[in-house]
């Protein structure tokens, strides 16, 4: 079973994350995704969506992983995707959770498609550094995870500040763009491998329309909607997010 977290996240993020029934029959590989955490942080040119499936695949191979079960967060579920649709004899089944599927949610963000070069700067790294340094400025922004304001006072949303603050701006930048452009429509209909997707249906981060849409486009998936959870069901709603997961025919 493989685990991946998604944009300015952390390997960490599993750490608390119960999957019954699988974790009975699977051994658990996660890992920090270059530019995040532990990671090396690669330049801006690097973040593709090609090169992170290339990384993902070589990942495989080197500890000789097959018949995978592939659970992705948020960008992680359009990696996931990605290597599915390319690298289809790798994986056996899919959990997707608030997946992306395509950018077209972020187009209200172009205008910072045109100022790369003024952004991508050492002045701006420093504003960053300074926001992340008092961890109230986060909140606003943050308050948008989730459907209960009341998860910013928890563990989990310290946590995820934390992963926020160790990621440079090349790759908050090469994110956003890689998923702005990214488009899996075309493909979706030749995704044979059996496909969970669980999202919230408040989610204000990836709208649960990107859910939808995939559960329309691609055959063989089950579509969860948690009712009351924002972008991250496994710790808004873990009850409901572990039986969502019990009770699919994926996890059997």
């Amino acid at each position: 079973m493989l685990l991946l977290h998604g944009h300015a996240s952390s390997q960490d993020l599993w750490a608390k994350i119960k999957l019954p029934d699988l974790e009975q029959n699977y051994c658990r590989y996660t890992l920090d995704l270059p530019g995040h955490a532990g990671s090396d942080k690669p330049p801006l040119e690097w973040f593709t969506l090609e090169n992170y499936t290339d990384l993902l695949a070589q990942f495989c191979r080197w500890f000789d992983l097959t018949g995978l079960v592939l659970v992705g967060h948020s960008m992680g579920g359009l990696l996931c995707l990605n290597l599915a649709l390319t690298h289809p004899e790798l994986v056996s089944k899919l959990i997707l959770i608030a997946p992306v599927i395509e950018g077209g949610f972020l187009a209200y963000l172009d205008f910072l498609l045109s100022l790369e070069k003024v952004i991508c700067q050492p002045w701006s790294q420093l504003m960053l550094d300074l926001y992340n340094f008092y961890p109230w400025l986060a909140a606003p922004i943050a308050a948008n995870w989730y459907a209960d304001p009341r998860m910013l006072l928890t563990d989990s949303f310290r946590q995820a500040q934390a992963d926020f603050a160790r990621c440079p701006l090349t790759t908050l930048f090469g994110n956003f763009k890689l998923v702005r452009q990214a488009d899996l429509r075309p493909h979706l209909s030749r995704l044979q491998i059996p496909t969970l997707i669980i999202a919230g249906e408040q989610d204000r981060v990836v709208p649960c329309s990107q859910s939808r849409l995939l559960a329309h486009l691609a055959p063989h998936t089950e579509l969860v909607l948690i009712p009351r959870c924002g972008h991250l069901p496994f710790d808004e709603q873990p009850e409901l997010f572990a039986a969502a997961i019990a009770m699919s025919t994926v996890s059997s």
